[in-house]
């Protein structure tokens, strides 16, 4: 292992992700009712990272979908027009930021399945938290109070209804 590789998590980060105050809360989310315009169930995920470009200083990728985990992967990993920005093919020529190395499913254990869209975005940066307070840089969208506010926002003037602001999460 180099100086520039990610740093491995301990056995036991996901246990630790999944149990405690930190359950406490993916329960809260949990029991939020169903999304009325966006149907189905989210789960949250986490991708290692590997930096392509020296402003790109995380480790992992946090995010959510109601799609298979698997499938969500395979586009950030093929850097598409559905890809998080992060892995987009963009500019002339196109030059992603990061690189979507695998899917962190040890991390993954334990999450729960969200009903509503706006619980698996709270949820979401919940995780990217976790994972940040033990010492690992992640990016998601969620991850800080003011940008999910902003995604919740964009998601009431896309669907016309209220949603519920970011509590303690």
């Amino acid at each position: 292992m180099t100086d520039t590789d990610p740093p491995v998590p301990a056995p036991d980060l996901a246990r630790s992700l999944t149990a405690g105050q930190g359950y406490a809360k993916w329960l809260d989310l949990v029991a939020l009712p169903p999304s009325q315009h966006y149907g189905g169930t989210y789960r949250v995920y986490v991708i290692e990272v590997e930096s392509l470009a020296p402003a790109c200083r995380w480790n992992f990728y946090v995010g959510h979908t109601a799609s298979p985990v698997q499938k969500r992967f395979d586009q950030h990993a093929q850097g598409g027009p559905l890809a998080a920005r992060i892995f987009c093919l963009t500019g002339t020529p196109p030059r992603p930021r990061a690189r979507a190395v695998r899917l962190r499913e040890d991390l993954m254990l334990g999450t729960p399945v969200f009903n509503s869209k706006e619980a698996a975005m709270q949820a979401e940066g919940l995780l990217a938290r976790m994972l940040e307070a033990r010492g690992h840089r992640t990016k998601s969208d969620a991850k800080n109070k003011a940008a999910l506010r902003r995604q919740l926002h964009r998601l009431r003037m896309q669907t016309g209804r209220y949603l519920p602001t970011p509590g303690a999460y």
